[in-house]
């Protein structure tokens, strides 16, 4: 009987569990740290919960651009449970649930993203950065890391979200090139970019249920066979504009020397 009762009052969380002991239903205490645990024996139960990363893959889905063309898209996220609690209460600890709510807002802040820009942006465009904290440029808030969008208070985060403002974090290290007279970040394209917003909106949103966003990317777009052959000719126009501004340029100076 005894080693019985002992064997009910023990329990074991490994490296990369999460916990709580429920007592008739509530919640009576989290464990976040492996090792043996007591829990009082008949009226108490535990919950586990796996604290490693999780993936939600979505299938490649078409999202019209700012010109009303399809880009066939497929993204991923990784996140992890952080908040056991808020976890167990919010999806009963179910990946499978969790992925099913995260799935369509994930779709909803890409069709978003996507449906502000044009296809050549999408597919090969870069962007400047700012040295600012944070600072509007245009129509986006630019951050230097996701915290400085998470922290910001609630009435903040309502003006942008109305304001219908994108949200942009800047790469920890930018070399800044300039080509043709403009500055452009080759470390910083707008498809990172759009990750990073999307990760910011996405923690805002997991963190009620107790789950931390650690990573949100792009893992193909596809052009349709009537937008290929559009983009790469204006790619190769705009590619040649830059050629021909640089040879000028390189003349110039030739000649001023001569």
């Amino acid at each position: 009987v005894g080693i019985f009762i002992a064997s009910e009052s023990l329990f074991t969380l490994n490296q990369w569990e999460r916990g709580i002991r429920l007592q008739f239903g509530r919640i009576v205490e989290v464990y976040e740290e492996p090792g043996l645990h007591f829990k009082l024996p008949f009226i108490q139960n535990v919950r586990k919960f796996d604290g490693r990363i999780q993936t939600l893959e979505t299938k490649p889905e078409p999202f019209l651009t700012s010109e009303k063309k399809n880009l066939i898209v497929d993204t991923f996220v990784k996140w992890r449970a952080m908040d056991p609690a808020v976890y167990y209460q919010r999806v009963q600890g179910s990946p499978a649930v969790f992925n099913q709510l995260l799935e369509p807002i994930v779709k909803n802040n890409f069709r978003a993203a996507f449906g502000k820009r044009d296809v050549q942006t999408v597919v090969g465009g870069n962007i400047d950065t700012e040295s600012k904290k944070y600072g509007k440029k245009g129509d986006s808030l630019v951050f230097d890391k996701p915290l400085d969008a998470i922290n910001l208070d609630e009435k903040t985060l309502e003006d942008i979200h109305e304001a219908d403002v994108d949200s942009v974090i800047k790469s920890k290290e930018s070399h800044i090139a300039e080509i043709a007279g403009q500055k452009v970040d080759l470390n910083n394209t707008i498809r990172q970019e759009i990750e990073k917003a999307i990760l910011v909106a996405l923690s805002i949103e997991a963190e009620k249920y107790g789950v931390e966003i650690v990573d949100v990317r792009i893992n193909g777009v596809e052009l349709p066979d009537d937008v290929t052959e559009n983009v790469f000719n204006r790619m190769r126009t705009d590619r040649e504009r830059v050629a021909t501004e640089l040879r000028s340029k390189g003349e110039a100076a030739y000649i001023e020397k001569v």
